[in-house]
């Protein structure tokens, strides 16, 4: 389970800038409405103050047009992609990076939870086309304060005995070691029996991170877009649990969706009144609804996974959107703690019955210094929920467009 990220030199991301699920524990209990939407984690300690780890289950992104919002879900896709995938990157290909500055390394941190132990695991990046290297990466147990390994500048890489099964000799583990390419994260070694244990926070199973980010921005949902995927999901969406799943969430909804099934590997819904309808010819809302419940229902709600949508609001009736955002709050509907982040433009997601103000980040790029900053709205100064939305609405909060004559 992801807790927290940063990044460093990434596009818009010149300065470190970090997003947390973490709750905020000493936020004033009179400025906490939503105390469903915070889950302690059994089992997790911080070990810092001793005390158990609060995650927040929907976090929410504002800012103007082109301030990063849709650049920091995409720093996150890219640093999970590395770590899944560098291991399959061949030793001229380079790691897809846009950096800010290219004569200065990429930097990625994330902290995650794994069988109650938590983790900071950061790598550091540079070079692109046959020069790109893996500059240094280190994995730390914060719960035991171990290195598990770290790698230097260099390629030298240190390591605890758990990295390593009791019994693999010693030239194997030489060649784990001397075999890791200068493009590959060590922590995306396939073979290391402890690291595909920990990955699993990482994998694209227990996260719908990189579809939902791509296929929910379209302006228009096309049917040839999802045939084939819908097709090839056709056993788990006719699977029992995630089909009565699926339905419940599509029928509280108010969509008029009673069933759906497959006819010559298109998609179709069955209404109320019993009558066929071909998925490509619903309303964009409709389909958006389906695909959002789609990605849902796959593992995302049964692992307790983070689920990433860009403009939830698009496409959406408020209360529909409102409606998907409470599935992630409801401890009975979202048992297991899965995480959901969006951006959006919807100031009515701000108010206090939706989310804390530690639940609501401002994101805003400096025009002049080209630095972006990202804050939760509760660590501003003056922070007050009741007043919040409409205090982000007269820039108390910035990350809002500077408008040339707005009363004219």
């Amino acid at each position: 389970m992801l807790i927290e990220f940063s990044v460093e030199n990434y596009l818009c991301f010149k300065n470190e800038t970090t997003f947390s699920f973490e709750a905020m524990t000493d936020l004033d209990e009179s400025k906490i409405f939503n105390p469903e939407s915070r889950r302690m984690l059994e089992g997790v300690v911080d070990p810092e103050t001793g005390e158990p780890v609060v995650i927040n289950t929907v976090n929410g992104i504002y800012g103007k047009n082109a301030a990063g919002k849709s650049t920091l879900l995409r720093a996150m896709n890219k640093a999970f992609d590395l770590i899944m995938n560098s291991v399959k990157l061949n030793e001229d290909d380079d790691f897809g990076i846009d950096y800010e500055d290219e004569n200065q390394s990429s930097t990625f941190k994330l902290k995650f939870v794994q069988d109650e132990s938590l983790f900071d695991y950061s790598f550091c990046l540079k070079g692109t086309d046959s020069e790109a290297t893996v500059i240094s990466e280190k994995l730390y147990n914060l719960t035991t304060s171990t290195t598990v390994f770290e790698r230097t500048q260099g390629g030298n890489i240190t390591y605890s005995p758990e990295v390593f099964p009791e019994d693999i000799d010693k030239y194997a583990k030489l060649y784990f070691l001397t075999a890791t390419k200068k493009n590959h994260l060590f922590f995306s070694n396939t073979t290391i029996p402890y690291f595909e244990i920990l990955r699993k926070t990482f994998s694209k199973k227990q996260n719908q991170l990189i579809d939902v980010l791509d296929s929910l921005k379209l302006d228009v949902f096309s049917y040839s877009a999802f045939i084939d995927y819908f097709w090839h999901f056709k056993d788990v969406l006719l699977e029992t649990k995630r089909k009565f799943l699926l339905l419940r969430i599509l029928q509280e909804a108010d969509l008029n969706i009673q069933d759906y099934h497959f006819e010559d590997k298109k998609l179709f819904f069955t209404d109320k009144k019993n009558t066929t309808r071909d998925f490509a010819k619903q309303s964009d809302g409709t389909k958006k609804y389906f695909i959002l419940s789609f990605f849902l229902c796959i593992d995302t709600l049964q692992n307790g996974g983070m689920y990433v949508v860009d403009e939830l609001e698009k496409a959406l009736h408020p209360r529909l959107a409102m409606r998907f955002i409470n599935i992630f709050k409801n401890p009975e509907t979202n048992p297991k703690h899965a995480r959901l982040l969006f951006t959006t433009h919807d100031t009515g997601f701000m108010h206090q019955s939706i989310l804390n103000g530690d639940q609501v980040w401002f994101i805003e790029r400096n025009d002049e210094t080209q630095e972006t900053k990202l804050t939760s709205a509760a660590d501003a100064e003056g922070f007050e929920p009741v007043y919040l939305q409409s205090d982000y609405m007269q820039g108390l909060y910035g990350a809002v467009p500077t408008i040339a004559d707005e009363n004219k």
